[in-house]
């Protein structure tokens, strides 16, 4: 369903679950994904219940950890780097049946 308008390309850094002895997150090896990444404020809630404004909305078609990280473009790192960003909020994008089509990220 969006899979034809995901023309550009994010770096995602799943979390573990484990942190290393300084007490920082591990990370999964980076993973490139097609997404739609849009630059636009909006007024939201985020995971905590705040509201904050998002600064950019991303559609991807896989699934992401709430505490992943996510990078506009391709980046090699195996840490997630400065200009990367957690999710604040994560929506489902449901088509007709209710079949899940992606994923919806604010930043």
């Amino acid at each position: 369903m969006i899979e034809n308008k995901l023309n550009q390309q994010l770096t995602y850094w799943e979390p573990t679950g484990e942190t290393d002895i300084f007490g920082n997150p591990s990370w999964l090896p980076p993973e490139v994904l097609p997404c739609r990444w849009q630059d636009k404020q909006q007024m939201i809630r985020d995971k905590t219940g705040n509201q904050v404004v998002s600064e950019s909305e991303v559609w991807v078609m896989a699934e992401i950890n709430p505490q992943g990280r996510l990078f506009r473009g391709v980046s090699e790192e195996l840490i997630p780097p400065s200009g990367s960003y957690e999710p604040r909020k994560i929506g489902e994008l449901v088509a007709c049946g209710g079949v899940i089509a992606g994923w919806k990220v604010w930043l």
